[in-house]
């Protein structure tokens, strides 16, 4: 059994690795063992999206709301993570707990949407069928658009990055697909934003073939 460890002090970190978005790339990118996704931070972490830091600090304060909601619902039914997301999926499950935590999730997710700047988009939360049976999650629509989103955002950050070492002496090398991120040219304080006018639209990249940028995220 393998354990991934991210050392975060702040609860920015937790709610937006925790949130459906994350998720979403999560599913989309890692590999599995068995019937089990495999979370390796080569494969999805690095080449996750974050927000900018300016937005991340907006979670601080829903992602602690969230943690403390759920370590006092385990400690009160002296039960362990895997119980809890149990009952947090099951529509059968109406107790109040259980939908405070819900509620939070929604607000968590929401709140992780807003920090990337897509507040025109709708999530829609509910009990959803899905690759892993029913969950309490975001629409299927929303799913496609959060992946899309992601995709094109990891895309343009690439190019950026290909740009600035073009910029420093380097050699740009075009790639079909986005490929793995450094989170350096963010922690500069420079944009993010492509303006490479060869890039493709995002509609029209093959993001699926072999080859496609793999997630990074173990919870």
């Amino acid at each position: 059994m393998m354990t991934i460890v991210f050392a975060f002090e702040k609860a920015q970190f937790f709610n937006l690795l925790q949130s459906t978005i994350h998720r979403i790339w999560v599913q989309q990118f890692a590999s599995t063992m068995k019937e089990d996704t495999r979370y390796t931070p080569a494969d999805v972490f690095e080449t996750f999206p974050f927000p900018s830091s300016a937005s991340l600090a907006s979670l601080e304060s829903i992602g602690e709301s969230y943690h403390e909601t759920r370590r006092q619902i385990m400690l009160a039914r002296q039960e362990g993570l895997t119980v809890t997301y149990n009952r947090f999926h099951n529509p059968d499950e109406t107790s109040d707990d259980i939908q405070q935590l819900r509620d939070l999730h929604r607000q968590m997710d929401e709140a992780v949407a807003v920090a990337y700047g897509w507040g025109d988009l709708s999530l829609d939360h509910n009990f959803c069928e899905t690759a892993q049976g029913i969950r309490y999650t975001i629409s299927e629509t929303a799913r496609r658009e959060v992946l899309k989103r992601l995709l094109a955002l990891n895309f343009e950050r690439y190019e950026e990055e290909q740009r600035l070492s073009v910029g420093i002496g380097g050699k740009k090398k075009r790639a079909p697909h986005p490929q793995p991120l450094s989170h350096a040219s963010e922690e500069r304080g420079e944009s993010t934003s492509g303006n490479d006018s060869n890039a493709p639209p995002p509609e029209q990249l093959d993001l699926f073939d072999d080859g496609t940028p793999k997630q990074r995220w173990l919870l």
